[in-house]
């Protein structure tokens, strides 16, 4: 019944909507249609129609207005320069030649096609009508448009083309909400709608429009509408929208109990753990929302201890949870121990014991460490247990899955040999055999597999190897931070990176120092000690004669062994080999004898060789990674080297070309196996004496066994049997043309295969990667297809759901690997980061310093569970847990983690938990110094609601703000607007004069930026009457822009009129976001961003405006803002010069304290009389701000001893008496 409905019945729906006035009679039409039309419960083609910018089972037309222009002069056969197609490409100028129409496309279309399209109906459906649509959204070229546009203008009047033309452009413009739409369907649709975007989905689940529906969650593969932040004016509202309860807390918490602790060590009422040689302190550590106390083990500290906890819980009004908490005690007895945790109502802690995964006080190389990871992995293989993986499957799960579960205990301990082999065994076994119990043949060798892919492996990490450049981490980030509390407790205990580098293995160390010493004392040339280089600053960190600070890879000691011996300062660090002479380094190295005569001219290429190196007072050593471009330590690049280590294997041209096939990961695996000679052929069989029987040997084709020698041909029915798979989207010709070639080419036989083999060996499901440029969610998912195939997949859905495969390339890898589970759901923004200056590019395009980069800064989904229902704080401690940053490809952005937690000393955080709205306004003030966008402010407390814009979510960007930039700049253009402004000028390009000659008015003025947004209807509609006798068309290319303006003609910039004289102009009074930015579109250098007319400069002439070279040194004295005073820049010396023309009018400044809490400006008032003189006053603010602050002004002239005057608001609790006149 629906999708016979007439296309004239809903075109009379819209009409009669749009002329409707009440939003209750149209959503009781809507109602009613949808009761009478829609009998059949099939909703959806009718429903697509009435919402057509939520419809995406339909691809995107490609038409817009000024293509669907041309189209539709095609489609008529007119001419374009015809009256009729004139009207159509200039829509939105105005004039006699468009019309009152002008400005709306679809009626200045319809009034066109009026002329050649009868009258009549021409009975198309709501079905002909969408399979058209289908038809114009899937051509391919613009002749195929053309055809169905043809088509539509045959079937239909002019007053039906004109809706169809509005669902082609998406916008019916019918006054009524999509919200309101959704309602009047059924009281549960915008819900499902907003966690699947799937307006079919919404029709086909809310068939019955009586029966209520149960709430959906988000699921994997659906698109859902993001979480809305709030606007906000400034950092005071936005701090009182928020919830005060959660910094409350954290200041509690962490300052609180803190300070208790630190009191009490002060006065010697509580001794501290002492570690190692140089009694480093320890007392108190808090991780998330663990504290943790260290002590001696005194009764007088658990004494102690007691009384701060019991004096924070009074003091705070919280409840510690004793049932939660443990107390452990090592060197007492037991007996002790449980008298003290009794004392503080814990639990006894048992030791050896977990914390956050890491064993404490076993041994690493025990077997029940690893136990659970070898559980995990066989809990991971039985979810593919009895599933027909294919092997280019079961290699994209070891290396996304299965490679990612044991690292934080790789990352931490040396894993055991024995762990190792079994981890290795169960790869093996699921790459060979794929969870099948049976026996399994590993038909290569596994070294080769863990070889990278260019030189013929299958880029498998190898454990140990990967083990190792884990734990040499902890050796980079020691030398790095070594006044972090860790780094001083390793020092006092171990001997610190010097110990690590050169200390002996003795049996008092622990295993965990052992195991790193290992890791760093390893001679081969491709250890991580021989690749490290340090960078010389003040040469405190670095020994002169035995660490690597020189270019070459020797040591001074190494390469000077005699002057070494004779040397008596072996030990020293490069600091106390010299002194400063003024701003010169002074070597005085001390030998212990003087030198022989053979031996001066050795000492003179030494005193040569280090005599170029700048010792630099003020700067830190810093130590450096030599095969990394970045100078950082990369797990990735200590890997590779390591693996490489005593490997002779070359890269593999056959392998290198395989792999960078386009082709799907089941086809690789095959000819990677091909190449190998390593398929199950009955040569291969028979050369591991395995017996040869049809279950063994896989059937291919329907003549026989593949084999290298002998291969059943069909050659006729090769070429159309490839067609056949290519129209079921298995397998492009050219695709296994090129397998084939490489085949001939390095295997050196001819290989020819039945058509039945290729359906057989490539079948597959192809993978679809969506990315955005903006903020979206990303959906991984590793799940099955079937019975044939299993791929890891990744959507990057952004936050209008629009489908953008041309990304598929970018990022699909990086976040396979590094996302550690297989189902999630991230929220984030995908981002063009700079690694040479490391902001984010503003730009489309990619170069050698510019990457895609993905910010993650939610989960939503984990596993099989949503997690939208959790608050902000737990949603972050997950995502923290279930993802690997990769610097530059990869990052979260959480407080105090992720992408916060690399960042170098001086550069602005990304994240953190405020306290109070002085960090608020702090943070807000450093982006846009930085020139970022704002910053968003998030209740931790808060659960994610999709669409949802309660404030939860508050934003704040300075756009939104009044920044006092208000400049004077004149009309020289005007651009036509659309819709209601339709035909008539709405926006203007306006410029900045050259500064004149003294005496004279400018002659030149430069296009400065278009502005079109401040004014009310009337104020614009009064500036573009007073301006229309003296607009000219700008007719480009045929006609030059006037002389007296100087413009780019960049498109952007060219405007629809000119302003014929700029005598006859007007002065506008702009502001904007303080920020500038450098122009390409426009003549002067500078433009504004988000400029808005602030008011219309009536009383002042036209040679009164702003000039440019003042406006220049505007922004280079303000740090590239507009912002006059030093609200949120830094302090000027000096005012920026103006010239006499441009004086400003009021100005209006921006505060960040609450206007009832600003006391008034009264330096400029002069005193009157003494009869107020020692009064307070309080003058209530309940009164128009212009009269307030005047008669605060008044009441100062008669008071010149007064101590100050509030202002306060109508319900302050002050006694006041109203006089009369």
């Amino acid at each position: 019944m629906t999708e016979q409905t007439k296309l004239s019945v809903l075109c009379s729906l819209f009409t009669w909507t749009q002329r409707s006035k009440s939003a209750a009679k149209k959503r009781a039409k809507f109602r009613k249609f949808l009761d009478a039309f829609c009998t059949d419960h099939n909703f959806f083609p009718a429903v697509r129609l009435l919402l057509p910018n939520l419809d995406r089972e339909r691809g995107s037309y490609g038409l817009k207005e000024s293509v669907l222009a041309t189209s539709l002069i095609d489609a008529l056969g007119i001419s374009r320069d015809s009256p009729d197609a004139l009207r159509l490409l200039n829509w939105r100028k105005g004039g006699a030649a468009t019309g009152p129409t002008a400005g709306n496309f679809a009626l200045v279309a319809s009034e066109v096609l009026q002329r050649r399209q009868g009258t009549a109906s021409g009975g198309l459906t709501i079905r002909e009508l969408n399979e058209l649509l289908d038809r114009l959204a899937s051509a391919e070229n613009r002749a195929e448009k053309i055809l169905v546009l043809s088509t539509l203008i045959q079937k239909t009047n002019a007053q039906e083309m004109k809706w169809i033309i509005m669902i082609i452009l998406k916008d019916l413009k019918l006054g009524i909400s999509e919200k309101s739409i959704f309602h009047e369907f059924h009281p549960d649709a915008e819900d499902l709608f907003n966690v699947t975007c799937d307006l079919k989905l919404v029709c086909e689940k809310l068939r019955d429009r009586n029966q209520r529906h149960k709430r959906q969650d988000i699921e994997v593969g659906k698109a859902v509408r993001p979480q809305l932040a709030k606007r906000v004016a400034n950092a005071t509202e936005a701090w009182k929208k928020g919830d005060p309860l959660a910094p409350l807390l954290f200041n509690i918490v962490v300052e609180g109990l803190t300070g208790l602790m630190r009191t009490a060590i002060s006065k010697n009422m509580f001794s501290s753990y002492q570690v190692g040689s140089q009694k480093e302190d320890v007392n108190i550590l808090q991780y998330a929302d663990d504290t943790l106390f260290f002590g001696a083990v005194t009764t007088d500290n658990v004494r102690v201890l007691k009384s701060i906890l019991r004096c924070f819980e009074m003091v705070s009004g919280l409840k510690i949870n004793y049932a939660k908490s443990h107390c452990g005690c090592i060197g007492k007895s037991e007996g002790w121990c449980r008298d003290a945790a009794q004392f503080l109502n814990y639990s006894q802690l048992d030791i050896p014991f977990s914390y956050l995964g890491i064993p404490v006080g076993t041994s690493s190389k025990s077997w029940s460490v690893w136990q659970p990871i070898i559980r995990k992995f066989e809990a991971k293989l039985a979810k593919w247990k009895q599933r027909c993986l294919s092997m280019g499957g079961r290699i994209t799960l070891i290396n996304s899955g299965l490679t990612a579960l044991p690292i934080y205990l790789l990352s931490f301990f040396r894993i055991p040999k024995k762990v190792v082999h079994k981890i290795v065994s169960i790869q093996r076994n699921f790459l060979w055999g794929g969870g099948i119990e049976a026996n399994k043949i590993p038909w290569v060798n596994w070294d080769t597999v863990c070889l990278p892919k260019n030189k013929g492996g299958l880029g498998i990490k190898d454990l140990i190897k990967f083990n190792e450049a884990l734990l040499g981490k902890w050796g980079w980030e020691l030398v790095n931070n070594q006044n972090q509390l860790w780094a001083r407790i390793l020092l006092s205990k171990y001997g610190g990176w010097n110990a690590l580098l050169f200390g002996r293995n003795s049996g008092d160390l622990s295993h965990w120092w052992k195991d790193l010493e290992t890791v760093f004392q390893q001679q081969d040339s491709n250890s991580i000690n021989n690749n490290l280089r340090w960078k010389v600053g003040n040469g405190v960190k670095i020994r002169f004669w035995k660490d690597k600070w020189r270019d070459d890879d020797l040591t001074l000691q190494d390469k000077y062994p005699t002057l070494y011996q004779m040397s008596t300062q072996q030990n020293s660090p490069i600091n106390l080999m010299g002194h400063f002479v003024e701003d010169r380094w002074d070597w005085k190295i001390n030998w212990r004898r003087n030198f022989f005569d053979h031996q001066i001219d050795m000492v003179a290429a030494f005193m040569a060789e280090i005599d170029d190196v700048h010792i630099h007072r003020s700067s830190m050593d810093i130590l450096t990674w030599r095969d990394d471009p970045s100078g950082s330590y990369s797990t990735k690049s200590v890997y590779n080297l390591l693996k490489d280590a005593g490997n002779i294997v070359t890269e593999d041209s056959a392998s290198k070309i395989i792999w960078n096939l386009k082709i799907p990961p089941r086809a690789i695996a095959f000819s990677w196996r091909l190449f190998q000679n390593r398929l199950p052929t009955k040569a291969n069989l028979r050369r591991r004496m395995s017996a040869m029987s049809c279950s063994l040997a896989p059937k291919l084709g329907v003549y026989g066994y593949l084999s290298p020698y002998l291969i059943s041909v069909r050659s006729l029915n090769l070429i159309p049997s490839i067609h056949r798979v290519t129209t079921d989207h298995l397998l492009q010709p050219k695709l296994w043309s090129r397998i084939m070639h490489v085949s001939v080419s390095f295997m050196g036989r001819m290989w020819l295969l039945s058509a039945n083999l290729m359906v057989t060996a490539f079948k597959f499901i192809k993978m679809e990667l969506k990315y955005i440029s903006s903020q979206g969610k990303c959906h991984h998912n590793v799940t099955q297809y079937g019975f044939l195939f299993v791929f890891p997949w990744v959507f990057h859905l952004p936050w209008n759901f629009i489908d953008h495969s041309e990304y598929a390339h970018a990022m699909s890898e990086i976040i396979i690997q590094n996302v550690l589970v297989d189902r999630c759901i991230l929220d984030g923004e995908m981002l063009v980061w700079d690694t040479s200056l490391k902001p984010k590019a503003a730009r489309d395009g990619l170069d050698s310093d510019r990457q895609w980069l993905d910010v993650a800064f939610d989960i939503l989904y984990f596993g099989d569970t949503s997690l939208i229902h959790q608050t902000l704080k737990e949603r972050h401690e997950i995502l923290c847990k279930i993802v690997r940053p990769v610097k530059g490809r990869l990052e979260i952005l959480v407080p105090n983690a992720g992408i916060n937690s690399h960042i170098s000393s001086g550069e602005p955080c990304w994240s953190f938990i405020a306290h109070n709205v002085d960090e608020v306004e702090r943070f807000f003030k450093e982006t846009i110094e930085n020139r970022d966008e704002g910053i968003v402010l998030k209740d931790h407390s808060s659960k994610w609601e999709p669409s949802d814009r309660s404030g939860k979510w508050l934003k704040l960007k300075p756009e939104y703000i009044q920044a006092g930039s208000d400049l004077d700049v004149l009309i020289i253009g005007g651009y036509y607007g659309s819709g209601r402004r339709g035909g008539e000028v709405a926006q203007f390009l306006v410029g900045l004069a050259e500064r004149p000659s003294p005496n004279t008015h400018p002659k030149q003025f430069i296009s400065f930026c278009r502005v079109g947004t401040g004014l009310s209807d009337d104020e614009l509609d009064a500036v573009v009457t007073k301006l229309k006798p003296y607009f000219r068309k700008y007719e480009y290319p045929k006609k030059r822009p006037p002389s007296f303006y100087q413009v780019t003609n960049h498109s952007k910039e060219r405007p629809d009129v000119w302003v014929d004289s700029p005598e006859k102009s007007i002065i506008l009074s702009i502001t904007s976001d303080i920020r500038t930015i450098e122009s390409e579109v426009f003549s002067a250098p500078y433009s504004l961003r988000f400029p808005r007319i602030d008011r219309v400069r009536y009383d002042k002439a036209w040679y009164e405006c702003l000039d440019v070279q003042s406006f220049i040194e505007l922004v280079h004295s303000s740090n590239g803002t507009t912002q006059r005073d030093t609200e949120y820049g830094s302090k000027q010396d000096s005012k920026p010069k103006r010239s006499k023309s441009s004086t400003r009018g009021e100005k209006k400044n921006l505060s960040i304290v609450p206007s009832h809490l600003i006391q008034t400006d009264v330096s400029s008032i002069k005193g009157g009389s003494l009869i107020f003189s020692n009064m307070m006053f309080c003058i209530l603010k309940n009164l128009v701000s212009y009269y307030l602050i005047k008669l605060s002004d008044e009441v100062f002239e008669e008071m010149s001893n007064a101590r100050e005057v509030l202002l306060a608001k109508a319900n302050s609790p002050f006694n006041y008496m109203k006089a009369g006149s």
